[in-house]
């Protein structure tokens, strides 16, 4: 091969660049761990800058454990949104936020989500319905698949990021609560007016400040479970994800001023971008009833609420609304 003069023997470098570091946020861990995490700006290849020219920066944003190993998902996520502390944010930039590593991880790996531990969770709860459905009681399983995004427990804002997520408490996975559910199923009951006596059966009464811990009130009829990721979908689209969402409040200065004279609001106070994790993907729950015909009426009002109403934060927003799938065969994949 004949190489243009001063040319000879010239490679690309480009793709030989070192990642340039943008944030680098150290977090204090449980038991005394420090943890490090990092956003990096990838060097566009020759092949990207040919094409698009103007094609954003690509960020890579990863927490490594010890300066070594990166956190993948065995990592618990009610550790990493919880229970992490930031001790040092460098160099302060308008590139990336301090929230961006967690961000990343929750994002890539799912908040530590891993479907063969959630086979075995699958499993043993099959096992309690089995021994549910031997003493006659009557399971109804209740798929929802979300039409887009949703996002439970956005007020339980807890650790230094103040990540609102509903997260199961042992393998920080993310759920859709049972009394999430449950009080979905009663909004949609109350609203549509049906019979006192019929709401009783299926909820129980409703509590008075009187009596918010009288032990004698009746059960509610049916019980609801907690909502689980679907482990094995056979869509694609029926698979879990994890979202990282941004809310912009304007008028921030109005709403958060406590001084005696606060500040009048206007548009030209500065919006400030909060970000927020969101989920997508369908969740399984089981109801569980002795009369057959009241934990049917359960489950139908709980598909009419999260069809019509939508569950969790941001319904407004287009968040929190599903398609629902009913059957009584509880054990079907």
């Amino acid at each position: 091969m004949t190489f243009p003069h001063g040319r000879r023997g010239a490679q690309d470098t480009s793709s030989q660049e070192e990642p340039k570091e943008i944030l680098c946020v150290s977090y204090s861990g449980a038991i005394g761990r420090v943890l490090c995490g990092r956003v990096t700006q990838k060097p566009d290849s020759a092949q990207d800058a040919h094409h698009c020219k103007s094609a954003s920066p690509k960020y890579v944003k990863k927490i490594r454990y010890d300066q070594r190993s990166t956190l993948d998902a065995s990592a618990n996520s009610l550790i990493i949104l919880r229970r992490l502390a930031i001790s040092d944010v460098s160099p302060p930039t308008a590139d990336a936020r301090r929230e961006d590593p967690v961000l990343g991880w929750a994002s890539e790996y799912c908040l530590g989500y891993q479907k063969e531990w959630a086979q075995a969770v699958e499993q043993r709860r099959a096992h309690a319905l089995s021994i549910l459905n031997a003493r006659k009681r009557h399971i109804y399983r209740v798929e929802l698949t979300a039409d887009w995004r949703f996002v439970t427990g956005l007020g339980e804002q807890t650790g230094d990021h103040e990540f609102g997520l509903s997260l199961h408490g042992t393998y920080g996975w993310p759920l859709i609560p049972a009394s999430t559910l449950k009080g979905a199923a009663a909004a949609w009951a109350s609203r549509q007016k049906v019979p006192s006596e019929l709401y009783t059966l299926v909820f129980g009464p409703l509590p008075s400040p009187e009596d918010e811990e009288d032990r004698d009130n009746p059960r509610c009829g049916v019980r609801f479970f907690d909502a689980l990721p679907l482990s094995d979908p056979r869509n694609h689209r029926k698979g879990l994800r994890v979202h990282s969402d941004v809310i912009t409040p304007h008028q921030h200065a109005y709403h958060t001023d406590q001084s005696a004279e606060p500040c009048a609001p206007g548009e030209h106070h500065q919006p400030v971008p909060l970000p927020f994790l969101s989920l997508s993907g369908t969740f399984v729950t089981h109801l569980i009833g002795e009369d057959p015909d009241l934990t049917a009426k359960a489950a139908d009002w709980l598909k009419q609420a999260c069809e019509e109403y939508g569950i969790g934060a941001r319904t407004t927003a287009g968040y929190g609304y599903f398609t629902v799938n009913i059957t009584d065969q509880w054990d079907s994949p």
